[in-house]
């Protein structure tokens, strides 16, 4: 029983020692976020630290100005601010609180950097927010109500979505901020406006929507074509396409071979001597046996689901990303 309480005092002090770590960094009058871990894989790096701390599901911790968060495989966290206004960071992401404060009037000073997916949603009005949130590609300077936020350069996915209210986005290519309303998107690399979108708001539909380059699988009445995760027969096959069949393309492989092209909320990849295409202009091109790293968590909750769903669907419709 004494060996139990000594073992009890211990983990109370590791905890307690925790606690005193992720806050002394914090400066009088700044403010504290709120960390909530969903999903296995979460670290925390505190401003001018070089090592990590890893939090387990279901950690709660504060996340303070100059602070890092960083989700794994299957990581997953909430970044809860006042009035349960609240980030949601998916996996294999990482976030970095610049600058937290209260201002004036019950005014919020928000500016953070991010890679990876991000889904921001307000419950109370967004205007009362001095937010900037930074990408590779764009800067989001006055948020909506719920909107995601892709930043991952090496899938061609650098967009900002909005599912609910209106936001605006600075580019370093354009003089002017864009506005992007309920069901718009934007995606800077390869369209210089918005476009409007059909539920769910993905940002691989809205590559689509950008590139604009359609086809039509012709198997001369053959079973189908294989849609694979890769570029490369060894790849394993994720569904097929029936003769006849029409496919919006989003990319090809260097030699030509396949053809990038969208399913359900990732990609696939498809023989491009099998597909009649009319004059599409130039498409973004892949490395040779190119695979596919698409998007999906497991176990997700229903406050996941809450967020998730405007961008993602159901998981009865989506088991690509729901696993």
């Amino acid at each position: 029983m004494m060996v139990i309480f000594r073992r009890w005092l211990t983990l109370v002090g590791l905890m307690l020692a925790l606690a005193v770590s992720l806050t002394a960094h914090a400066q009088p009058g700044e403010l504290s976020a709120v960390v909530t871990v969903v999903g296995e894989g979460v670290m925390l790096l505190r401003a001018g630290a070089s090592n990590p701390l890893p939090l387990r599901v279901g950690s709660v911790a504060p996340l303070g100005s100059g602070d890092q968060l960083a989700t794994g495989v299957n990581g997953r966290a909430f970044v809860t601010f006042p009035e349960e206004n609240r980030l949601y960071l998916l996996p294999d992401s990482r976030y970095t609180l610049q600058t937290f404060a209260a201002l004036d009037g019950g005014r919020f000073e928000l500016s953070a950097s991010v890679e990876g997916i991000a889904i921001q949603t307000f419950t109370n009005a967004p205007d009362d927010w001095d937010y900037r949130l930074e990408t590779a590609a764009l800067t989001i300077t006055q948020p909506s109500a719920h909107f995601a936020v892709w930043a991952i350069p090496d899938r061609l996915l650098e967009t900002v979505i909005s599912a609910d209210g209106i936001l605006t986005v600075e580019t370093p290519n354009q003089p002017d901020s864009v506005t992007v309303s309920t069901g718009e998107g934007f995606f800077p690399a390869f369209a210089a406006s918005v476009m409007a979108m059909e539920p769910p708001y993905h940002a691989v539909e809205l590559l689509s929507l950008a590139l604009d380059c359609d086809g039509v699988v012709s198997t001369g009445g053959s079973d189908g074509l294989r849609l694979r995760r890769g570029a490369a027969l060894d790849y394993p096959v994720v569904g097929a396409l029936r003769d006849g069949q029409s496919v919006t393309i989003v990319g090809t492989t260097e030699n030509g071979l396949w053809f990038r092209i969208p399913y359900l909320t990732g990609f696939g990849w498809i023989f491009s001597n099998l597909v009649v295409t009319e004059s599409c202009g130039s498409l973004p091109v892949s490395p040779n046996l190119v695979g596919e790293s698409n998007e999906e968590i497991s176990g997700a909750t229903a406050e996941e689901l809450t967020l998730l769903e405007p961008f993602y669907g159901l998981p009865s419709a989506n088991p690509l990303f729901y696993r």
